[in-house]
């Protein structure tokens, strides 16, 4: 991205169908102050495409904590053996706008 940023590149398009990559791209969309066009293209067609711009927009708020949950809430194997699942974990990140301790 810093790449693509420092090519005065207009927009990135990545092909991944996984959450922490989107997790990863928001994240940074944020910390790098980006304002570029950054789309996550999943691999199967009906999943459609994420615009980064958009969510990185919308969890402006969370975004830089966004890391840090995805490793309280861990992979999806972890979290349905704890009791505890990435939406629990953002919503009370959400909520708090804060898991800094």
């Amino acid at each position: 991205m810093v790449d693509a940023v420092q090519a005065e590149h207009t927009g990135i398009s990545v092909v991944a169908d996984d959450t922490d990559v989107l997790v990863l791209l928001i994240h940074y969309y944020v910390v790098l102050k980006l304002t570029l066009l950054v789309i996550m293209e999943q691999p199967v067609r009906e999943r459609g495409i994420i615009d980064i711009r958009k969510n990185a927009s919308n969890q402006r708020n969370i975004a830089t904590d966004l890391l840090s949950s995805a490793v309280i809430s861990g992979c999806d194997t972890v979290a349905g053996y704890s009791g505890i699942c990435k939406s629990t974990v953002n919503k009370k990140l959400k909520a708090c706008n804060s898991i800094r301790l």
